[in-house]
């Protein structure tokens, strides 16, 4: 089980979102990119999943929630600190409410609630609480298909497969543990990330009951992930039977060598406002083109990813396959290759003559892990 003690300040402030940064729900309270989503101006909800007051900026507040209508749920960031004592006593009774005024974030259909939203008190609705939401309720991987983004969850799941570490760099430049693990019941089969403290703490081949993890959607795929937020708690259960693994059939392992390089994507971050640098020459600062601001380039956090023609040595045949970001970085602990430039880390890896091996998806062609020998 996971101590109380296992997130420290460190992990706080690597994994939380900036005290300077606005939630990503909208840029502006008032004026960011939203419009009016279905039913927007009265629509009935339970609220549910209640996060405590965040801050962003030097003194603006917000939070979090989950909003379920008849027909769906949704993520909701409410920039209104003073409504935060109705909402938590309306999740813990499970009373259906009305709000008025809402908006939707057009980058992300986050429902929007503002200053201007007004909330009432309602004795009943044409639809009752989905017992999903419900606190100490422990879900299938099949029951996340149809919940909202960013909800705090538990699970019940089989421990399939576990990747090695690797790290993650945050904003603020700080590089933490990162690792996937591939989590799988009866139903589903599904990715789990962990990082920091919470890294190295399951056991391949075990179940367990996963409290406290976040739920995300990329690409079509569900996944969830351990947070700074609430403590990631984890309990030993007896194994699942029968847990399937619907990846199973496209990953594979291969001994190779590197024969050449296909691209490289090598990016800057201003430490300033946070936008991609757009670097056409530099010496030892460079200008952002997005706030202005000149900084040092050693003090820009860089991002990689690439993608090598590598050749299977058992079957002496080459494929092209994609390193991303994570992976790239397990890569330099076994290559050691300096991030200058585009030409510098092609010479390092063309010039790195030992064998490795990988673990890769034959559908997507994406490097999954990598290993010495």
């Amino acid at each position: 089980m996971s101590s109380d003690n296992g997130k420290n300040k460190k992990q706080e402030s690597s994994k939380r979102p900036s005290s300077s940064k606005k939630p990503s729900s909208s840029k502006k309270q008032s004026d960011g990119p939203t419009e009016k989503g279905e039913n927007a101006d009265h629509d009935v909800f339970f609220v549910h999943g209640v996060s405590p007051i965040k801050n962003y900026g030097n003194d603006k507040e917000y939070f979090n929630c989950i909003l379920q209508s008849e027909s769906s749920a949704r993520k909701a960031v409410c920039f209104s600190p003073k409504k935060h004592k109705m909402l938590t006593q309306v999740c813990e009774s499970q009373s259906p409410i009305k709000i008025s005024k809402l908006s939707s974030n057009i980058n992300n259909n986050d429902v929007i609630v503002n200053q201007n939203s007004d909330v009432t008190l309602l004795k009943d609705a044409p639809f009752l609480p989905d017992d999903r939401f419900k606190k100490d309720s422990v879900l299938s991987l099949n029951d996340l298909l149809n919940l909202a983004q960013g909800q705090i969850v538990a699970v019940k799941a089989h421990v399939t497969r576990l990747y090695s570490e690797t790290t993650h760099k945050t904003r603020s430049g700080e590089e933490i543990p990162r690792q996937e693990v591939t989590i799988s019941d009866s139903t589903n089969s599904i990715k789990l990330v962990l990082y920091d403290q919470d890294v190295n703490t399951l056991t391949e081949g075990k179940s367990y009951i996963l409290k406290n993890v976040r739920l995300h959607t990329f690409k079509d795929k569900v996944y969830v992930n351990s947070t700074a937020e609430r403590k990631f708690d984890f309990k030993e259960i007896e194994t699942i039977s029968d847990p399937i693994d619907v990846n199973v059939a496209t990953e594979v392992k291969m001994l190779c060598k590197i024969v050449g390089v296909a691209s490289i994507h090598l990016t800057r971050i201003c430490v300033s406002c946070t936008k991609k640098l757009n670097i056409v020459d530099f010496d030892k600062t460079i200008d952002c083109h997005q706030c202005h601001a000149t900084m040092l380039v050693d003090s820009c956090r860089v991002t990689i990813s690439f993608t090598l023609i590598l050749n299977d040595v058992d079957k002496n045949k080459n494929i092209q396959l994609y390193f991303p970001s994570d992976k790239c970085g397990q890569l330099r602990k076994i290559i050691n290759f300096s991030l200058e430039d585009d030409k510098c880390i092609a010479k390092a890896l063309l010039e790195f003559p030992d064998i490795f091996e990988i673990f890769f998806d034959i559908v997507s062609n994406t490097v999954l892990d990598v290993s010495k020998v």
